[in-house]
């Protein structure tokens, strides 16, 4: 019966430990909505960098993938918003989706080494999804080029699921 008590409280001292990030979030982000009605101040803007910086410190505290991942995202879109709102709001339309692109794909490729920092586990797949929101970013940010690559792209992209699903038939026999 003692252990059943000693599981108990260690289930119970784990779930309180997961719980206080959640609670520090929520409070941090009830503080901020609810200074900014006074303060006449717009500081809506630090809220995605903020959710960032408690990820990402959270991930490193407890040394988990699952926070960081999310706050290397959010820092990633908090970039591109905040890029294109203010030093950036002079440019084109095209080029500011991609400098946000390019900005978002800068949060993803941070969560491979961060990971493999942190965890001792990188997650690879993040470079995936980086290279490609890299590609169509730089696309939109060369201008005119850029788009008609994308509009070339847009319409032949069929072929390279033809050209997979015709290897996996090869392949099989």
């Amino acid at each position: 019966m003692a252990t059943h008590t000693h599981t108990h409280t260690h289930e119970f001292g784990k779930s309180y430990q997961r719980g206080w990030i959640g609670g520090a979030v929520l409070v941090a982000l009830g503080l901020l909505l609810f200074a900014e009605q006074f303060l006449r101040v717009d500081l809506a803007w630090l809220v995605l960098p903020g959710l960032a910086l408690v990820f990402l410190a959270a991930g490193v505290a407890t040394r988990r993938a699952g926070f960081l991942v999310p706050g290397s995202i959010l820092g990633g879109l908090s970039l591109g918003i905040l890029g294109t709102l203010y030093p950036f709001k002079a440019l084109a339309e095209p080029m500011q989706g991609g400098l946000f692109l390019l900005a978002l794909a800068a949060g993803f490729a941070f969560i491979t080494p961060l990971t493999a920092l942190v965890t001792r586990r990188a997650h690879w797949w993040a470079l995936a999804v980086a290279a490609l929101l890299g590609l169509v970013g730089g696309a939109l940010f060369a201008g005119e080029i850029g788009l008609r690559a994308l509009e070339m792209v847009g319409k032949f992209w069929p072929l390279v699921l033809v050209a997979v699903g015709a290897s996996l038939i090869v392949r099989r026999k």
